[in-house]
């Protein structure tokens, strides 16, 4: 790649000049003379970069997909979406849950309209309506126009399933009187979060929509944001004596939860598989001992997320049902202590458990050994690993299928004992750990230096996901190797590293890292922005933030590059939209 001599890039924050970078000489751009003054960007500032005739090999991504914004690592068409709800794996993060009612929070109550409007209130439909002369349109072959209307059925049906559920019975269902019908099309209404809001609108809107479409809604969520109480009756009248499509149902930040309720779940819903119980803020009775002893015959995953009142007593209980388990999160139960992994050993579904997530308050090595029961785990998370030690490693090591690993805050892990956990054997072998490991996060575990930085590129080279937050024993050599080996790479966050200059990000995307999608640079001083912003030009779809916890963001008008820092609520929504489809993103921090 050639940079033309004397170009530069000129940083400034207001009036104030941060940092310069000429390009001297020709050839690659690491090649280029860069000098960095000490930090000082004002957290009141909104900095802006302007880089002055960037060569086009730079600032040019696929000339067969052009930017029409040329905005980046977002465009703006991206950012003016509405970010809505929809459900996606369940893979919480650390210390967080994956409620659509914690990713998706109700800010503003859908209006007192029915759900999908009835056709007599539909007052121009489009069949009546002419198209105007400039308008898009297509032509057939005999040079007839053809408008969407004249599609088949089938084919506007597969075009409705693109468009969000919302915006299905918002927009389309009062175009006309055929679009009406198509919208009420019971596959389309497979997936399904109902509002439940003041009496009579709940009763009015969610009723009707329930009873018409729920004998094939196959995934629900209820979200209940009501000012004034509800009875149980008035919650139960709202639904059909039975839905039994339901696979999924998420009721995460239930308000109350009794046994009446519970009951009649199970009455409607019988065969649910995937339950999200997470933060019920209410639990009345022997709600959770009705529900682990007789509750949903087929369930295979449960979320417990931050189930406070869940007792010690009720955790056994479910250590003894009979199903066979393939999901379950207590993270963010305290009490549970060692029992959270001394239960499990006898437990039924022991041998069936695929992921694990567990909080670890005062799980110490005792409970790190019982955890060797469940050897079919692909992913263990456990987000306070502050009374385990290197034993704990060991007892870890012995989950050969693992390939997501969640060990936060493990303050007693030596480096000798993560030596030995990142080790092979003398004979290789690829069913060993750790060799199938793809995420993976190590924050806070202050052992994690260069050496063993440099076993993990080694033995795990398949990791796509990488958490190193407040690792500060890693330097640039480490940096380097992360680099240099883990070719998959895609998301890296290396919060709080301190004795990182990220001179090695200079080789990005070409050779290295040509998939990375995130990088987390906050609280790295040695990491100066104008290194960030080189390679930001150089992989215009990666999603950097900088010291400050700001996303870089820039602008290429005429062949110039107007940089600048984004923390606003909309941005951090975009970001966190965006990376949530990719595979390892709960092993990121916080993105905030």
């Amino acid at each position: 790649m050639e940079v033309a001599n004397s170009e530069e890039v000129s940083v400034v924050s207001g009036r104030q000049s941060l940092s310069r970078v000429t390009f001297d000489l020709p050839g690659s751009l690491s090649s280029a003379s860069i000098s960095f003054p000490q930090q000082t960007a004002s957290l009141a500032c909104r900095a802006e970069v302007v880089v002055v005739g960037v060569p086009q090999d730079i600032i040019t991504g696929d000339p067969n997909k052009p930017s029409h914004d040329l905005t980046f690592p977002i465009n703006e068409a991206k950012l003016a979406e509405r970010h809505q709800w929809k459900f996606t794996e369940w893979y919480p993060r650390c210390s967080k849950g994956c409620s659509i009612n914690e990713a998706y929070p109700v800010k503003e109550f859908p209006s007192d309209s029915t759900l999908i409007a009835e056709p007599e209130n539909i007052m121009s439909p489009i069949s009546s309506m002419q198209i105007a002369p400039n308008e898009s349109r297509c032509e057939s072959e005999n040079g007839d126009a053809v408008v969407l209307e004249d599609l088949p059925d089938m084919i506007l049906l597969q075009i409705i399933e693109y468009i969000h559920p919302v915006e299905r019975m918002r927009n389309l269902s009062v175009l006309s009187r055929k679009w009406n019908q198509l919208v009420k099309s019971r596959n389309l209404w497979r997936e399904v979060r109902i509002f439940i809001g003041n009496p009579p609108y709940c009763k009015k809107s969610v009723s009707e929509f329930l009873h018409q479409m729920g004998p094939w809604i196959q995934k629900l969520c209820i979200t209940i944001s009501c000012t004034e109480p509800f009875t149980e009756k008035q919650f139960i009248d709202l639904f059909p004596s039975v839905m039994p499509s339901v696979k999924l149902l998420d009721i995460g930040f239930f308000p109350n939860l009794t046994l009446s309720v519970l009951y009649f779940m199970m009455r409607c819903f019988p065969n649910v598989e995937r339950l999200n119980l997470e933060q019920l803020e209410k639990v009345s009775g022997d709600v959770f001992a009705v529900l682990f002893v007789e509750g949903f015959k087929n369930l295979r995953e449960l979320i417990l997320t931050y189930c406070t009142s869940m007792t010690v007593e009720d955790y056994a209980l479910l250590c003894s049902m009979k199903r066979p388990l393939e999901v379950l999160s207590i993270d963010g139960i305290r009490t549970l202590d060692n029992r959270a992994g001394t239960y499990l050993v006898s437990s039924p579904f022991a041998g069936s458990l695929t992921r694990l997530y567990l909080d670890g308050w005062e799980l110490d090595d005792l409970g790190f050994q019982a955890l060797t029961c469940c050897q079919n785990l692909k992913l263990l998370s456990v987000s306070f690993c502050e009374s385990a030690t290197d034993l704990s490693l060991g007892y870890v090591k012995t989950l050969s299928k693992l390939e997501h690993l969640h060990l936060r805050k493990g303050q007693q892990f030596t480096c000798e004992g993560l030596f030995n956990f990142f080790r092979l054997s003398d004979v290789e072998k690829r069913d060993e750990f750790p060799s199938r490991l793809k995420f993976l996060n190590l924050g806070e575990c202050p052992a994690v230096n260069d050496v063993i930085i440099d076993l993990i590129t080694q033995n795990c080279a398949d990791i796509e996901s990488l958490c190193l937050v407040w690792c500060w024993s890693v330097t640039e050599v480490g940096l380097a190797m992360i680099v240099q080996r883990l070719h998959a790479l895609r998301l890296l966050d290396i919060r709080g590293l301190d004795y990182v200059d990220g001179s090695s990000f200079l080789d990005v995307p070409d050779p290295y890292l040509m998939n990375i999608r995130y990088l987390g640079a906050e609280h790295c001083p040695g990491i100066e922005d104008s290194i960030l912003q080189i390679l930001n030009l150089r992989k215009k779809d990666l999603i950097i933030s900088n010291y400050h916890n700001y996303f870089i963001t820039f602008t290429i008008r005429d062949g110039n590059a107007t940089f600048e820092e984004r923390y606003d609520n909309e941005f951090h929504a975009a970001v966190n939209e965006e990376l949530s489809a990719i595979d390892g993103f709960c092993c990121m921090s916080d993105i905030r």
